[in-house]
């Protein structure tokens, strides 16, 4: 019985399955195979912790799942257990109401008790089996032993500090007038001043006369060691250089290398390649400046030839594009002649905070331009904040992601105005109606296309999303961050890199329920909120 509790094959409605990241480990004090093992899962963490985790960690925190279990908790500690074989789908669970934990902590004392009794068993089947008479019981006094050395004594002896000459003396005096005056001290270089330095050169003196004396002495030579170390005042400035000898070989080394067998098999590898790049050279000048040759030739008395890059054409909207800066540009993957550019405000971080009320009123965009319409867009994506990246996907181009300068990441639906784009050069972007609100549904001179999704600030980049890349349409990646092959050659998830130095995949298919099935929601709704559980960082986040 104590196992079914313990180990049972479906978790009851109080227990959930719950992940906890190594960072999560330490905070509560549930590091595993050292606070829990597998013979020890279970720890009662305080519910005061948690709630303390909530503040400081908010969305990052792992209990965020069943926050608001662990709110309405009413005791004060909650039991967490350990999972090393993954039998629920996460490395740890966790019981929800105070019922459920005295049902799995009388189990485990249960089970205790159950093993002491065996133990106790068995020691006395241990005991019954020794008899009395057999026991014999002995007082001997304890002998000390003599000391053995092992060249422990050496060492000490080496290590000990001892005096091998007189100690040195030295009288420092002043003045008494200088007493706590402030001392100053500076680099000075000698070439500054005259005479600042004296060379002392050697000199016979004819007044030296040496004494010799005999003297009777033994010498025996031992091997000293000492540590010294000394640093040289540079007082004195030379100039020095050294000159290096080239490395040569010795004829005998020459004539080894020009016979042996892998200078001849390097020799016969690279002489086709060798052959070739003669012969490009002998055609071509692949150092050739291609720009400097396009010099202006007159092609005809009197004119000249222009040879700059010319501008095909040029897209404005003076509504929304005016004195705003191009953030990103995207071409349509199939449709030609339809390119969607993004704009932003020309202003630093700390005007764009000071003039964030401001900007929370214009509208942030992406303009579809079409080449048949240079001045009306063909579409208009709102946004809820400035666009700094965003792509079409590669195989449903109705699809557009994009990530905002918040950190958000957003998805347009625009299948509703494929054919408008491919009529694009019949003048669909054309009408005669007048202009009126962008957010008026009788606009179609430029369709405004509101987003049908948006990522929570909680789940999304805490700054500003630089790049946005879909996945290829062969690869996916499952909940647990492993590459799997995409069966349905749908381009489905995407990746979005951030300067909080985090990198997040998105996947944008509805995410079934079992209980309540899909509800007859359409394949074309998106559910950005469903982050999978694989973030990696180079400035302050782990593998979650």
């Amino acid at each position: 019985m104590s196992e079914d509790v313990l180990h049972p094959d479906v978790l009851p409605p109080y227990m959930k399955p719950l992940f906890m990241s190594t960072a999560s480990q330490q905070i509560f004090s549930c590091v595993v195979d050292e606070q829990v093992t597998a013979d020890k899962p279970h720890i009662l963490v305080s519910k005061e912790k948690i709630n303390e985790d909530f503040y400081n960690r908010a969305a990052v925190c792992d209990f965020h799942p069943v926050k608001k279990q662990v709110e309405a908790y009413p005791g004060e500690e909650i039991l967490l257990v350990y999972d090393p074989d993954y039998r629920y789908g996460e490395n740890f669970y966790v019981c929800l109401t105070e019922e459920g934990k005295e049902v799995y902590l009388e189990a485990v004392r249960a089970l205790e008790k159950q093993a002491d009794d065996e133990e106790k068993n068995q020691e006395e089947d241990e005991m019954k089996e020794v008899s009395i008479d057999d026991i014999v019981l002995k007082d001997l006094p304890s002998t000390p032993q003599p000391w053995q050395g092992m060249g422990s004594e050496k060492e000490l002896e080496e290590e000990g500090l001892a005096e091998s000459r007189p100690l040195i003396s030295f009288k420092i005096t002043r003045k008494r007038r200088f007493f706590g005056a402030a001392v100053s001290f500076d680099d000075r270089s000698c070439t500054d001043t005259k005479d600042s330095y004296t060379e002392c050169a050697s000199f016979e003196d004819a007044t030296f006369d040496l004494h010799r004396k005999e003297h009777d002495c033994g010498v025996q030579s031992v091997v000293v060691t000492s540590d010294r170390s000394s640093q040289t005042d540079w007082k004195k400035p030379r100039n020095a250089n050294t000159q290096y000898e080239a490395r040569t070989l010795v004829p005998e080394e020459k004539i080894k290398i020009n016979e042996s067998e892998s200078l001849a098999n390097f020799v016969e590898a690279v002489c086709p390649r060798f052959k070739l790049a003669l012969q490009q050279n002998e055609i071509m000048n692949v150092f050739a400046d291609d720009y400097k040759e396009l010099v202006e030739v007159d092609g005809v008395f009197g004119s000249k030839t222009d040879n700059n890059l010319k501008e095909y054409q040029s897209f404005t909207d003076l509504e929304f594009s005016k004195d705003k800066t191009i953030s990103g540009i995207d071409w349509h993957p199939s449709i030609k002649g339809i390119v969607a550019v993004t704009y932003t405000e020309k202003l630093k971080y700390d005007d764009r905070v000071d003039l964030s009320s401001k900007l929370a009123l214009d509208p942030s965009l992406i303009l579809v331009w079409g080449f048949s319409d240079p001045i009306h867009p063909q579409l208009v994506l709102h946004a809820p904040d400035d666009i700094f990246c965003f792509k079409f996907n590669p195989t449903d181009p109705n699809i557009v992601a994009a990530g905002c300068i918040n950190g958000q990441v957003v998805v347009w639906d625009i299948s509703e105005y494929e054919s408008r784009l491919k009529n694009h050069r019949q003048g669909g972007a054309r009408t005669n109606k007048n202009h009126k609100d962008m957010f008026d549904v009788e606009y179609e001179r430029s369709p405004v296309v509101h987003y049908a999704a948006v990522s929570s600030i909680e789940g999304s980049h805490k700054m500003c999303c630089t790049e946005i890349i879909w996945l290829p349409d062969t690869l996916e990646l499952a909940r647990l961050g492993i590459p799997v092959e995409n069966k349905n050659q749908m381009c489905c998830q995407l990746v979005t890199v951030g300067i909080d130095g985090n990198v997040m995949f998105w996947d944008i298919r509805l995410q079934k329920n079992p209980a309540q099935g899909t509800r007859g929601i359409s394949v074309r709704m998106v559910n950005t909120r469903t982050l999978i559980r694989v973030v990696w960082s180079s400035v302050r986040s782990l593998l979650e």
